[in-house]
């Protein structure tokens, strides 16, 4: 007899409020996340605060379970059908930049019971004004090959695609409306490919399958 067994998540986590900042100088941020067990039994579940980019010296604050910790890590255990307010806090500095963080959530009792999300924005000075979007136009991936299409934005475009420990796989500008990428060698997993110019900046996670 065959046993069919589906793979669901045995929680629910979504954002409560936007994960796209934009923030000034000396500045104070707060992103905010419902996390709910949904399953039958008591599960811990691992959250963890990736840095992809960030001015030096802001920092970040992770508030779980009823307790802030000033480091990007913590475990939220959770009887069945109870639920919690994750907060993700940003508090910046003088230094003016970019902000790039990947959350992942994670069941201890089962690794492969996960789920991601990013936030993005900036940081600028009280005179500076940046418009920042989490979408595109359109962004495909066929096979090996990526298409990015500029309709939001006029070419040329600086592009970069990192890895969630912000290691950069593949970078350059592209000076078409339409592009198309060889994605070749990039491994199975979750990419983040940021579009920047002037004060515009384009977030998106890509994730290849194989």
């Amino acid at each position: 007899m065959k046993i069919l067994l589906l793979l669901m998540h045995a929680f629910v986590f979504y954002p409560t409020t936007d994960t796209v900042l934009n923030l000034h100088q000396n500045d104070y941020g707060v992103v905010k996340f419902y996390l709910e067990n949904n399953g039958s039994q008591t599960e811990s579940y691992e959250v963890q605060i990736i840095t992809l980019e960030k001015p030096q010296d802001a920092s970040i604050q992770l508030c779980l379970g009823g307790l802030c910790r000033p480091f990007p890590y913590g475990v939220d255990t959770l009887a069945p059908g109870e639920y919690d307010t994750i907060l993700v806090e940003i508090f910046t500095g003088n230094d003016p930049g970019n902000l790039r963080f990947y959350l992942l959530i994670n069941n201890e009792g089962n690794p492969q019971d996960r789920d991601s999300t990013f936030i993005i924005g900036a940081v600028t000075s009280i005179s500076e004004n940046i418009e920042i979007s989490n979408t595109f136009s359109k962004i495909l991936l066929q096979g090996e090959i990526l298409q990015i299409d500029l309709n939001k934005i006029k070419p040329p475009v600086e592009y970069q695609i990192a890895s969630p420990l912000g290691v950069v796989i593949k970078n350059g500008i592209l000076y078409r409306t339409y592009n198309f990428l060889n994605m070749s060698q990039l491994k199975p997993g979750i990419y983040f490919i940021t579009l920047h110019k002037n004060k515009q900046i384009f977030s998106y996670k890509l994730i290849k399958w194989r």
